[in-house]
């Protein structure tokens, strides 16, 4: 069978027994997470004796640094002693006045300012919220506050995001809290304030409808048009404002507080281009230095998006009277063939052709050809092949079938008025050759059966020409010559390695005759191979036969000549 081991336990009951034994030592005792584990009660009433769980609270709060061979591993045992999710160790500490005491005091405490503290905190309330389904906090009277206040730790911040998100009811995330958070936007922890707050609405969409009142837009509003901010921090507050007028419809009192900030922003100042870029998600502007920055080859494309909304959002009326005064068709006109992104003129370029009432000659044509173009490419699917490309395409391929057909049949026609004059003939072979070199040539090949078949093809046709087989003809015969003579001289080798075995074998069954048969072998029988006759030709029959073969090879060679021009 087998056995593993297991921590005795034993050896912690009997430490926890003596009465001058500290909580570092239980602490550092090999066996004490599974001893907490498995609840052990006589070390669950060690634990929870006054002066060892003030012990513990200030291991976890007060930053000392106890005296062991590991601190840092003393003080995480000691927060995870605090914040396991035992039931039987969380009912005690819930039910010990000196622990609860310390915890709802921990924000008026100087230990608050350590990060570290802070840490251990949040991982502190975090497990005894779940534990107690989030009852505890009704007891946490100033944690709001406090978190908002040091929204900067990183630790309370995402304590502010847990609760709010999975227990809003007990915690008690509302419009009063989120006013709270967008007023307290500073240049110090307005970053961490915005980032929180996205970071609520993502884990629940519901929460934009908290934020999205008159107050909180307008200390939102206040804060991203403050130029004492920094870029980024101005850029992340009209973002988020972005986000949340995207989520849900927009009040009349929402629209008239946004439209009086709107007209309060100063544009003219120098703003980087990605603080005017969120702005326009939120705002929209006639400034003319602003919106003819769309024919700028530097402005980013956040940016034009922001120019197209403020234009489209402009009436028939402005469009005409912006088009009067800065001539935008003639501007599209010029900037339109310079570049192939050319996205967002095509936009404005529609925009123009919808409100403008009275349209130049050279504005109908532009539209016409140039931008019903690019209307029509941005509606096709991607990858998706154009209608001029597909026709020369489809006349291309028209073209070649039918000259290629036409090659192929009066081609047939001449290799079957050839191949009935002379059955035993090769299989037709042409080169079709075109007047450009550099265009490649069409090879087609013709068999017995009058079957075409073409290898290349390109180009229109223009010079056929039949492949001279006469010449061929030659040099395979030549060719066939030394093979003959070849294989005649191995035959003769081969006849005379056959003699020689002959010969041996014969000598070996004279000797095998000749030798005394022993006694006890007189009614044995002895199985004498059989001699094998090879039958080999006549040196007079193979000469016969390489006379007719050279004089048949002689007289195809003549009626192929004869009928060579008639076929040209």
């Amino acid at each position: 069978m087998w056995s593993f081991g297991v921590p005795n336990l034993a050896s912690i009951e009997a430490l926890v027994e003596k009465e001058d034994t500290t909580v570092e030592a239980v602490l550092d005792d090999p066996a004490f997470m599974a001893a907490i584990r498995n609840g052990i009660p006589m070390l669950i009433n060690f634990l929870v004796k006054p002066q060892n769980i003030n012990r513990l609270l200030d291991l976890a709060f007060n930053g000392i640094t106890p005296n062991t061979k590991l601190p840092s591993k003393t003080i995480r045992t000691a927060v995870s002693v605090l914040s396991t999710g035992i039931s039987n160790m969380m009912n005690r500490l819930l039910n010990t006045p000196e622990f609860t005491a310390r915890i709802i005091e921990f924000p008026n405490t100087e230990y608050s300012a350590n990060p570290r503290a802070c840490g251990h905190y949040s991982k502190i309330v975090e497990s005894l919220a779940r534990f107690s389904n989030g009852s505890f906090l009704s007891q946490l009277t100033g944690l709001k506050e406090f978190l908002t206040r040091n929204i900067k730790c990183i630790g309370l911040r995402y304590l502010l995001i847990f609760l709010c998100t999975d227990f809003p009811d007990t915690f008690k995330a509302n419009e009063e809290l989120f006013c709270n958070l967008a007023q307290s936007i500073t240049e110090e922890n307005g970053w961490y304030t915005i980032t929180a707050i996205k970071e609520i609405i993502k884990s629940n969409s519901n929460f934009a409808s908290e934020l999205c009142n008159p107050q909180c837009i307008t200390h939102l509003l206040t804060a991203a048009s403050n130029q004492e901010f920094s870029p980024m921090l101005q850029m992340e507050t009209f973002n988020l404002i972005g986000m949340l007028l995207t989520n849900i419809d927009q009040q009349p009192d929402i629209k008239e507080i946004i439209s009086q900030s709107c007209s309060n922003y100063d544009f003219s100042l120098p703003h980087p281009q990605n603080v005017l870029a969120a702005a326009l998600k939120v705002y929209v502007t006639d400034k003319p230095e602003i919106l003819l920055k769309i024919f700028d080859n530097t402005t980013s494309t956040f940016l034009n998006d922001g120019i197209i909304k403020s234009f489209q959002a402009m009436s028939q009326d402005q469009i005409q009277d912006f088009e009067k005064t800065h001539n935008l068709t003639s501007q599209i006109i010029e900037n339109f063939p310079k570049t192939k992104t050319n996205y967002h003129l095509t936009l404005l370029s529609n925009i123009l052709n919808e409100k403008l009432s009275s349209k130049s000659e050279d504005w109908t044509n532009f539209v016409q050809k140039q931008l019903a173009e690019r209307n029509h490419n941005r509606e096709k699917v991607y990858g998706e092949k154009s209608s001029t490309s597909e026709d020369d395409g489809k006349n291309s391929d028209k073209d070649f079938s039918d000259s290629s057909s036409d090659d192929i049949s009066s081609s047939s026609d001449s290799l079957d008025s050839s191949s009935d004059e002379d059955d035993d003939d090769d299989d037709g072979e042409f080169i079709i050759t075109h007047s450009d070199d550099s265009s490649p040539t069409t090879k087609i090949s013709f068999n017995a059966d009058g079957e075409a078949e073409v290898i290349t093809s390109d180009e229109e046709v223009i010079i056929v020409e039949k492949e001279n087989t006469e010449n061929q003809n030659e040099e395979e015969s030549k060719s066939e010559q030394p093979n003959s003579e070849q294989n005649q001289e191995t035959k003769e080798e081969e006849h005379n390695n056959d003699n020689e075995k002959k010969e041996d074998s014969n000598e070996k069954e004279n000797q095998n005759s000749e030798s005394p048969k022993p006694e006890n072998s007189e009614n044995s029988e002895v199985q004498k191979p059989e001699d094998t006759k090879i039958e080999e030709p006549k040196p007079e029959e193979q000469k016969s036969e390489e006379s007719n073969a050279d004089s048949k090879a002689e007289e195809n060679i003549e009626n192929k000549a004869e009928q060579q021009p008639a076929k040209e």
